[in-house]
């Protein structure tokens, strides 16, 4: 196996060279860059990436903590962050939590912190808060929904405010009778993408029915039992507003089987905007988030590239398709 010491020989130059290279390309001169570079590809040279970080205390990994990948937009929010850490030079370890709190915080405090250049925490939520674990000097990036959590540098999205304009929206369309589809309403996301649903309802001053509500895990399956249990009533909405897009999708499953025409005899919508939003049937209609601008400006924090304390809100939109 090739050491340091045979791609200097091989480079032509010093060994010290070839450790400034694998600091930082850019601090080479060109023409000892090219020479470093074949030699590294002719003799298949990997770093000995432990012995780096023991020499200069980093590793050039991030670590990102999600609650899971099951859900296809945590799928994507990471797929995303890890294409963006590639490009500035970093490999990404993937951390769920969801599972088992307990296993998480034991991670992170032992392994993760201390494995990795930084951390970035995807949507922590009660499951898996992460104060417990993390002191002041904890290199870590905050991606939320809660716009007042400004433990860490962080990037954020309001979730009620989202669901107040999918709501309104709804509502501008002439659709008086809206039920709402939850995940976990005892979580505190729940509760704020309700708290901007009930904002909207209340603001335009129509009646919302107990029995229009029901909620569950943020599954396909929940979406469609909540949708048969709501839409198995007399006093049925003319449309359902769901937390998240798996939700809604399951939603839309049970209108197709039940010959429940979407959008002229039900309209559905979701949030999110995952891919298969664009190919369900009909096209759901839901409110993006901007997973590119989110993992973007996350990588940038993490490596601190802008304002240590920076705590940046992105905007949301309505993506309107065929549901509506």
């Amino acid at each position: 196996m090739a050491v340091i010491k045979d791609v200097a020989n091989k480079a032509g130059v010093s060994a010290g060279t070839v450790s400034k290279y694998l600091k930082d390309p850019d601090l080479v001169k060109e023409k000892n860059r090219i020479n470093i570079e074949n030699a590294i590809r002719e003799l298949d040279y990997v770093p000995d990436i432990l012995a780096r970080s023991m020499r200069t205390g980093k590793t050039n990994i991030l670590a990102i903590v999600a609650p899971d990948i099951i859900n296809p937009f945590y799928a994507q929010v990471y797929d995303t962050l890890r294409l963006e850490a590639l490009r500035e030079g970093y490999s990404s370890i993937l951390y769920t939590a969801k599972d088992d709190p307990a296993v998480y915080g034991t991670r992170l405090k032992n392994h993760i912190l201390k494995m990795t250049d930084g951390v970035i925490l995807c949507f922590p939520d009660e499951e898996y808060d992460p104060s417990s674990y993390t002191d002041k000097d904890t290199n870590a990036v905050n991606i939320t929904w809660d716009i007042n959590d400004r433990r860490y540098p962080s990037v954020a999205i309001n979730v009620s405010e989202g669901m107040y304009m999918m709501a309104s929206h709804l509502i501008c369309k002439g659709y008086k009778k809206i039920g709402y589809i939850s995940g976990r309403i005892n979580s505190r996301i729940s509760k704020a993408k309700f708290s901007g649903f009930q904002r909207a309802v209340t603001g335009n001053d129509l009646d919302f029915q107990n029995e229009w509500f029901s909620q569950g895990d943020y599954t396909l399956d929940t979406g469609y039992r909540c949708a048969e249990q709501i839409l198995n009533r007399n006093n049925k909405p003319d449309a359902l507003v769901c937390a998240n897009d798996m939700l809604a999708l399951g939603c839309l499953h049970y209108a197709l089987e039940n010959g429940i025409k979407v959008p002229n005899e039900l309209a559905v919508s979701g949030f999110d905007d995952i891919a298969f939003a664009r190919m369900s049937f009909p096209t759901l209609t839901s409110v993006r988030i901007p997973v590119d601008v989110l993992a973007r400006e996350a990588i940038r924090l993490i490596l601190k590239k802008g304002e240590a304390n920076a705590h940046i809100a992105e905007p949301l939109t309505i993506i309107e398709r065929s549901s509506t």
